[in-house]
């Protein structure tokens, strides 16, 4: 017990249930963000903050990826949408939104799905697909707390499941 006393903490941590936020910490799946004042609210097995972005991978994501959605309706919409996912925790009494683009083939909805995803990393992963059954997606939801759910072919699912 006298040595329990003696530590010296250097960092508190402060294990949460759900990513998403948290006073002034945002908790994703590769770390936490935020203030370093306080305990920092870690998801379990995640117990570090997130790695920071180089400069230059936002500056490549802004050149390759971005700079195609200026003047680009679909995809502004769609950039929107992705960091929507992130501002909702940020608002209070509001739970969720949702996007639906629909159309005709060919005019850019997977392409706007793609570019949204990449705000969170590659997009192959952070696109999912409807064609899961409604608990096994309802899981993927709750995991997406405070963040941005891609769902690609709407089709894929029957109607009454996707209310």
């Amino acid at each position: 017990m006298a040595e329990l006393a003696r530590t010296q903490v250097e960092r508190r941590f402060m294990v949460v249930d759900r990513g998403g936020w948290h006073g002034d910490h945002y908790v994703g799946s590769h770390g936490t963000i935020g203030s370093d004042k306080g305990a920092l609210p870690v998801r379990q097995g995640v117990f570090r903050p997130a790695m920071r972005t180089a400069p230059h991978a936002l500056d490549s994501w802004r050149r390759d990826i971005a700079a195609f959605a200026e003047g680009n309706s679909r995809l502004t919409i769609a950039v929107g949408a992705a960091l929507g996912g992130l501002a909702i925790g940020l608002l209070q009494g509001q739970a969720s939104f949702g996007v639906h683009l629909r159309g005709p083939s060919s005019i850019g909805k997977s392409t706007g799905l793609r570019v949204a995803g990449s705000i969170y990393g590659p997009p192959r992963k952070e696109i999912r697909s409807w064609s899961a059954t409604e608990a096994g997606l309802e899981a993927v939801a709750a995991r997406h707390h405070h963040r941005t759910l891609f769902l690609d072919e709407l089709a894929q699912i029957a109607p009454d499941a996707a209310v």
